[in-house]
């Protein structure tokens, strides 16, 4: 995020319960987007939130942030399950020839029963 936008969204969350708080290296998605070194750990993003929700008063904690993961390129490896998602290790597809391919998912992925069936289209 570049230092202006940061300011202009640091400045329009200053009020009481808002709060501003970069991530480093996170994705679009800084909630489920910014691993942690530990993999059985929330992602921090989400450590976040949830510390938020829990009290909306306090300052965040930001302890996660010194045990986020680097930023990776080649994909995190299998860590995540990107290879079974998109059938390949190579997210960039570089060089397809090095790629070790992955078998495509043996099924379609689908978000859970609890998400509810989406409305149809033009409704």
């Amino acid at each position: 995020m570049g230092q202006r936008l940061k300011s202009v969204a640091r400045s329009h969350l200053a009020r009481d319960g808002q709060r501003f708080v970069t991530v480093p290296g996170a994705a679009h998605g800084t909630i489920a987007q910014s691993p942690m070194t530990d993999p059985a750990a929330l992602p921090c993003g989400m450590q976040l939130l949830l510390g938020f929700m829990q009290d909306p008063t306090a300052g965040p904690d930001r302890a996660c942030l010194g045990d986020l993961l680097p930023v990776d390129f080649s994909g995190y490896g299998d860590r995540f399950g990107v290879p079974a998602i998109i059938g390949t290790t190579d997210l960039w597809e570089n060089d397809t020839a090095r790629a070790r391919r992955a078998h495509p998912p043996a099924r379609a992925v689908t978000p859970p029963e609890t998400w509810g069936a989406l409305p149809p289209p033009g409704t």
